[in-house]
This record gives C-alpha cells, sequence and structure tokens, in this order.
C-alpha cells in the first residue's frame, strides 16, 4: 500500500498520542476504503487533527461497523464536547470523559448524516443530540437534586434508582432537550421539570408536568405515533390533562401540548397536516369529556376569567364552551403544538 501524505500524518499522530498499532490499523483501513466516508474522513483530519482523538473515541464506543465511526458531523460534535475548556468538560469536571463516553453509548441507535434511513424516529440525529446534551449540560445542574438530573441521568443510561431508562424515557429526553436548546430555557427560567403539579383531583394523586416555567407557562411532551394509536383512546393523557394541566393553568395562553413531529411524518407527511390532524383528534377528547372538562375549567378561577365573560351564568358559559370546541379554528385549539 503505497503511503500517502495522510498516513505519514496520521502515523505521526498515533505515535504522539501512543495509541496501539491495532486501532492505527483500524484507522488507516478507515481512510483507506474507497468510499464517500473514507474521502470525507482523510479530508476533515488533515484540516482538524483532533478528529483523531474523536475517532478513537467513537470506535471504542461503538461496534466496528458502525456509520459514526466514519460520520463527520458526529467525529465534530465528539471532538467538540471533549475539546480543552469545553463548556461541557468544565461544567463535568473530572467525570466528563466517562460521562461522554456514556452518552455516546446511550445513543448507538440513533440516526446520522451518513447513515441512510437507519436510525430511530423519534430521536434526533446523533450529530443533533450531542448538541443538545451540550446545551443542556452547560445551563443546567445535573448534580444530584438539582433540576437537570433525572434528564442527565436518562443520557448516560441509568436512572436515579439505577434501572436502565425506558424507551419512552429516551423519546421524552431527545423532545425535550431539543426543545429547550430551541427556546434558550435555562436553569434560571425553569421552575420544575418533571415534577408534580400544585393542584389536582380531590382525594387521588398528584399528576406530573413536563416543564414549568418561573412565568407559569407550563409544556407537555408527547413523542407519540397518534397516527396509529389515537388520543381519545389514552386515558392517562386525558386524565393528566383534565386533573393536571386544567387544574393549575391560568389561561390556554400558558399552555403548550408538544407533539413531536418525527412520529407522525410517515403517516401525515407535513407538520401543518399533522397539526390538523392532532387538532381533530383533540376535538373528539374535548367532545367525548366536554362535561369533565368543562367541570374543572370552571371551577379554576383564573382559567374561567380567561375563557368566559364575567357575569355569565354557568349555564350560558356551557354552551360559550360547546361552541369553543365545535371548531378547530377556534383560538381554544392554539395550545396544541406539532413539531
Amino acid at each position: 500500500m503505497k503511503i500517502s501524505k495522510i498516513v505519514v500524518l496520521l502515523l505521526l499522530l498515533f505515535t504522539q498520542l501512543t495509541y496501539g498499532q491495532c486501532d492505527l490499523d483500524d484507522f488507516i483501513a478507515d481512510i483507506s476504503a474507497n468510499t464517500p466516508e473514507s474521502v470525507a474522513l482523510k479530508n476533515a483530519v488533515l484540516k482538524d487533527e483532533e478528529l483523531v482523538d474523536a475517532w478513537r473515541r467513537a470506535f471504542d464506543i461503538f461496534p466496528t461497523n458502525s456509520k459514526f465511526i466514519t460520520d463527520i458531523a458526529t467525529l465534530d460534535k465528539i471532538s467538540k464536547l471533549a475539546s480543552e475548556g469545553s463548556a461541557f468538560r468544565t461544567k463535568l469536571g473530572s467525570n466528563w470523559s466517562d460521562a461522554l463516553d456514556d452518552i455516546l453509548r446511550t445513543a448507538n441507535d440513533l440516526k446520522c448524516s451518513s447513515c441512510g434511513n437507519a436510525g430511530r424516529i423519534g430521536r434526533s440525529s446523533i450529530d443533533q443530540f450531542l448538541d443538545d446534551v451540550d446545551y443542556f449540560v452547560s445551563n443546567f445542574n445535573v448534580s444530584s437534586g438539582g433540576k437537570g438530573e433525572v434528564f442527565y441521568n436518562w443520557m448516560r443510561g441509568t436512572t436515579k434508582n439505577g434501572s436502565v431508562p425506558t424507551s419512552n424515557q429516551l423519546d421524552e429526553l431527545h423532545q425535550t432537550i431539543r426543545d429547550l436548546s430551541n427556546r434558550g430555557v435555562k436553569e434560571a427560567d425553569v421552575r420544575g421539570l418533571g415534577e408534580a403539579f400544585d393542584l389536582g383531583k380531590p382525594g387521588a394523586a398528584l399528576k406530573e408536568y413536563d416543564l414549568r416555567l418561573v412565568n407559569n407557562v407550563y409544556t407537555e411532551y408527547k413523542n407519540v405515533n397518534y397516527a396509529s394509536n389515537a388520543l381519545v383512546n389514552q386515558s392517562q393523557t386525558i386524565d393528566q390533562f383534565i386533573n393536571g394541566y386544567l387544574r393549575n393553568i391560568e389561561s390556554f395562553d400558558k399552555f403548550q401540548w408538544k407533539a413531536y413531529f418525527d412520529k407522525l411524518k410517515s403517516a401525515w407527511g407535513s407538520e401543518a397536516n399533522a397539526l390538523t390532524q392532532m387538532k381533530s383528534q383533540w376535538k373528539t377528547v374535548f367532545e367525548s369529556k366536554s362535561d369533565d372538562i368543562f367541570e374543572v375549567i370552571w371551577g379554576n378561577q383564573n382559567l374561567k376569567n380567561s375563557l368566559f365573560d364575567s357575569g355569565l351564568t354557568k349555564a350560558d358559559a356551557k354552551l360559550d364552551f360547546v361552541d369553543m370546541v365545535s371548531s378547530t379554528d377556534d383560538a381554544l385549539y392554539k395550545f396544541i403544538k406539532v413539531e
């Protein structure tokens, strides 16, 4: 095999970093194959030799046939997190390397820029996920008792009691930290993540919300395929809405219910159509649970005042409510989001 400039450079790098011969052989194989990924990797390493360290970490973590090992976008993000002085390293201190390895192991079934159609639906691509991890760790207290502790544990593949996170929990993790990063939400903005509501149905255990900001704006994240599992059939979600959110929100302007588009895309195509479909499903819920929903709204003074004119009798307000829910174009339905 002809020793090219890139191989000489890599030999020097590996010698300097005291890597083993087997690692070197594997790396040369990865950059010598006649594939677009190999060419891209060679060119990228020539521009940024720190990617060799990222490749080594990926090679140690992922199966040898994983696309992540030669995916430039993935290696770029690993390199960024691992770089000296990064916010990630600074925040986690001496535990940063073990934490990064754990996070990568948990991310082994994600999409990537060179993975084709492979990768789990309902979760971010690995490079996006690592960006969101960076944002979350940098902006939330992830230590024991901190607001970010639960999600930090999940991204490392564990829970507070030491069990493995469920698939649904990991789906929720991806949707939540993507949204927090998109909105620029930081610890100081947050009153609670995954906490119990202040108020609930008398005699029943308190429900939990996903996100509550200090201005009392609530967000509920739903990473569910509602095209195949209609909302009206999801009794726990409906109960949480009625006996959790409706008993606590001040107005629908301070509530966002977010369905994750990635789970809806294959069935409903566009975000606009998915939103139309979700509003239609919510209309079914409002109509089927009309009496229960109205009674709880009527008992929440702030929410009642935000929806109905003062001085209305309960009977007249109920007629107004039936009118509101009859059309998904009504402002009532603005709390529903698809993103």
